[in-house]
Formats: C-alpha cells, structure tokens, sequence
C-alpha cells in the first residue's frame, strides 16, 4: 500500500474524530455554528460547512455565550451553558471512538502505541534528521506493508494519543481548561500561557515539517 493510502487512512479517522464529537454534541442538545475540515485555503464553504484544501484535521465551533449575536432561543443550546460532565464528553468523544476502534483492531498493542506517541512526537521532532526518520521510515514505509485493519488501527490510536496533548488547540488542552475553570483554577492560567504553549507547538510542527522534506526529497529526485 502507497504512503496515499496512509493518508487516505489519517483522514478517515480525522472524519470518525469530528464526526463522532459533532453526533455526541447532538445527542447532548448542544447547537453547532460550523463544522470546518482540513487546513489551508478555503475551497468550499457555506455558513455551517468549511472545507479546506488540505484534507486533514479541522474544527468545530458550537453555540457559545460568547457569540456576538446570540439569540434567546440559543442560550439553552449554549455549550458553556451545559454541566462540566457534558462539556468534558464532547471535547474527549473523538478520542474515545478512536481509542476504541483501535483496541478493537490491535488489542493490547493500542496500548503500548497510544503511550509512546508523546515521546515519539517530541523525540522526532527534537532529533528530525535521526529519530524523526526513523519513525517516518516506519510510518511511511513500514506500515503501508501492513493489511488495512492494522493501519486503520495504527492511525487511530496515534490520531488519539496527539489529540490528547495538552496544547491549548486541542482536545487534550480542551478537556484541561474546562477542568480548570470548574475547580477556579484559571485565575492561575495567564491568557499569556495559553499563547506560550501555542507558540511552543509551532516550532514541533516545523520540525517534523523538516524531517518530512528530508525524508521524501530523495524520492521525489529518483522519479
């Protein structure tokens, strides 16, 4: 199977991610502003749909108090409005489909994958031309030698494990902040902490960025 079809794969479970947080939303009578896939230009948009050029990822925006023309009816639907329980199922309800889709492939090794991913992510992107190809070698050239299932497992999880890090534009960083306004902990949380964990994933993504370049460009030479 070609490096494509691995990521043909990763946006499978980016779609079972969103999608599973959107149905959950609905389910707990929260309202949903816009639903946004992919990263990059805008190539198809309507008010409650965004698509992107770049078919990975996305965001959800639901009804918010904050919303600078909230109408009366809305405020029921409102998701800060909701308990802390239900806020917290909606942030971690991508991970969970996830998780449980890969346990159901791999089994135990789900385990072992989803705790290394961290390290993996950090180590990879600290050392990109020596730890960061050798996992790329196994991402890209490893594990499309594997049946579907497995990759479809393999994905999810690591899919899972990144969401679940504790910066501020994911699920992990999420599920945090509502923890932290729940227990009055935010007064201890700087709106100039949450732009310094942001700054700080900016550079792991340019780092892997790198190691990917580096990995990709002696193929792209011998076509």
């Amino acid at each position: 199977m070609s490096i494509f079809f691995i990521y043909l794969t990763a946006v499978f479970c980016s779609l079972i991610h969103l999608g599973s947080i959107v149905v959950v939303a609905r389910l707990l009578k929260v309202g949903l502003r816009q639903f946004a896939f992919g990263t990059g230009p805008i190539i198809w948009s309507t008010p409650r749909i965004k698509l992107a050029f770049f078919m990975f990822g996305g965001s959800i925006r639901f009804v918010s108090v904050d919303d600078f023309q909230l109408e009366e009816h809305e405020k029921g639907v409102a998701l800060e409005n909701k308990p802390i329980l239900t806020q917290l199922c909606i942030a971690l309800s991508g991970c969970f489909v996830l998780v449980m889709l890969a346990y159901a492939i791999l089994g135990n090794d789900a385990h072992r994958a989803f705790l290394v991913t961290p390290m993996q992510v950090f180590n990879g992107a600290i050392s990109p031309l020596d730890e960061g190809q050798t996992l790329l070698k196994l991402a890209l050239v490893e594990l499309p030698k594997q049946d579907w299932p497995v990759i479809l497992g393999v994905v999810a999880i690591k899919l899972a494990a990144l969401n679940l890090m504790p910066f501020p534009v994911l699920n992990g960083g999420a599920a945090i902040r509502l923890l932290a306004c729940k227990f009055g902990l935010l007064q201890f949380w700087p709106s100039s902490l949450t732009i310094f964990l942001m700054v700080c994933a900016i550079p792991l993504m340019v780092s892997w960025l790198f190691a990917f370049l580096v990995f990709v460009w002696p193929q792209f030479i011998s076509i």
